[in-house]
């Protein structure tokens, strides 16, 4: 049996997807002490004693499972978070981190990896699984796109900055939607936020060659 130094705890709005992690972990010889369907039931549940890994499923949309993520780092701050997201929605690695949580797993990667990844989390690893070869894992952002997300984020639009690199509007939409893909984001507004974030790492890279 794993020697003990915290109670590890499953937080899950559905009941068979809590059934998975609960049996997966005690399968690993992990055993999950506290079981709860919201972050506040385990804040106002969990003993005095210090959580070893949480994880974590809550949330249907990206947004809200972000927002969980978030909350969670907030409520435990001291403990690692390992997060599960779901098959249905692209992943996205980089925005997960930067909600503090120290793992992140797909829905189908649970009985796979969650027991190794609850492991490396608590030894202090931040723990992203590869993805399979045909997903999606972000790739380098071409000179152009950056060019291209560099004047969206000054605010022109798709036609004014086709003018100003001699483009047709279509091949800057392309231009667009590769790099959305790429970023893991939907919208120019995503794209904006990991852009300026100070934390993200891309601003100054992508600003400094968005002139014409």
């Amino acid at each position: 049996m794993a020697s003990k130094t915290g109670s590890l705890a499953v937080v899950a709005d559905e009941p068979a997807l809590a059934a998975r992690l609960r049996d997966t972990l005690m399968g690993g010889r992990l055993d999950c002490t506290f079981e709860a369907t919201s972050l506040e039931e385990l804040a106002s549940e969990h003993p005095n004693g210090r959580i070893a890994v949480l994880v974590l499923r809550l949330g249907t949309t990206r947004d809200q499972i972000l927002g969980a993520f978030k909350s969670a780092c907030s409520l435990f701050e001291d403990t690692p978070i390992v997060g599960i997201w779901p098959d249905g929605l692209r992943r996205e690695d980089r925005r997960a981190v930067m909600t503090g949580i120290d793992g992140l797993l797909a829905e189908s990667q649970i009985e796979s990896a969650l027991v190794s990844t609850v492991q490396a989390v608590r030894s202090g690893l931040i723990c992203l699984p590869r993805r399979m070869p045909n997903g999606t894992q972000a790739e380098s952002l071409s000179s152009r796109e950056k060019q291209v997300l560099g004047m969206l984020i000054m605010g022109f639009t798709n036609a004014e900055i086709g003018r100003r690199l001699y483009l047709a509007e279509s091949t800057v939409k392309s231009h667009l939607s590769s790099a959305y893909t790429k970023l893991g984001v939907r919208s120019r507004k995503d794209a904006a936020a990991i852009i300026l974030d100070p934390n993200g790492g891309l601003g100054t890279g992508i600003l400094a060659i968005s002139g014409a």
